[in-house]
This record gives structure tokens, C-alpha cells and sequence, in this order.
């Protein structure tokens, strides 16, 4: 990873790796390790998926991660869905608890962009926003909306 970094020429923090919730839960003494490694690159981490396993608060707060991402399941029930609506709120207390940035995943219709607000999630992703870009699309969105924001 690092060789990697240098030969692009980029800054570690630029990066962001997300691991799956499942796969971390799989080896957790691997996954720690892995976890520390990453950290000291100076690479941010992301655990996906969450709320679809059953990781324990235990290892959540051992791993040096900077975001969860809640789990798309929980998203397409939270307007339906007590438990759900339920579940959301209790991982958005518990990120913000721990100091960790809280991402919902899956999102598609406004109805649950308004509840997550009204829950305190402020970052989402979802088909509602894009579909899935490659890199040259990608940085056409960006700048369109940033044009946008800034009134160009």
C-alpha cells in the first residue's frame, strides 16, 4: 500500500478504505492488525455494512476507524420500520459517541433523507444522489455541482 501511495503521488489521508462489516467480524484478531496497519499509513477507515452483522461494541471501539456506514437494509425500512428507525438512531448515538463519522448507506427517495435528518445523520449515499461513476464521470459531477453551490 504504501509503494502504491508514493507512486501515485498522493497523501495517504486522500484515501479512504471501507471493509465490510462481515469481513472484519470474520478474523477479528486479523482484522485488528490489518486495521493498525492501514492507520499507521495514515489511510481513513470505514467499516460498511454496519449494523448487518453482529459486531461487537467491544471490537467498535478497539478499531482505529474514522466512519461507519450503516447498513442500506436499515436504510430501506427506516420509513416503514420502527426497529429499523430504532436501530438507525442507536448507531448515529453510538458513532457520535465515539467520535466517529456516520454514513447512511443505500439512500433513494427524499422521505428518507428527511428522517435521517431528523434522526442527526448528515451524510449519505445512495442512488437518490448518483449512480455509481468512473473517475472521469465522477470528476464531471463534482465539478458540475460545485459549480452549482457556487452559483456559476
Amino acid at each position: 500500500m504504501r509503494s502504491a501511495i508514493q507512486d501515485a503521488g498522493i497523501t495517504p489521508a486522500s484515501l479512504q478504505l471501507e471493509i465490510p462489516e462481515s469481513a472484519a467480524i470474520a478474523n477479528l484478531a486479523a482484522a485488528s492488525e490489518t486495521f493498525a496497519h492501514i492507520k499507521r499509513l495514515g489511510i481513513r477507515l470505514s467499516l460498511g455494512d454496519f449494523g448487518s452483522g453482529f459486531c461487537s461494541l467491544t471490537w467498535l471501539r478497539r478499531w482505529p476507524l474514522d466512519e461507519i456506514k450503516i447498513d442500506r437494509s436499515l436504510i430501506r425500512t427506516l420509513s416503514t420500520d420502527r426497529y429499523s428507525r430504532d436501530t438507525v438512531h442507536l448507531i448515529l448515538e453510538l458513532a457520535h459517541t465515539l467520535n466517529l463519522h456516520a454514513v447512511a448507506e443505500g439512500v433513494e427517495t427524499e422521505l428518507q433523507v428527511d428522517r435521517l435528518r431528523k434522526l442527526g445523520c448528515n451524510l449519505a449515499q445512495g442512488y437518490l444522489f448518483s449512480r455509481p461513476l468512473d473517475a472521469d464521470r465522477a470528476g464531471q459531477f463534482l465539478l458540475h455541482h460545485l459549480a452549482r453551490q457556487q452559483g456559476v
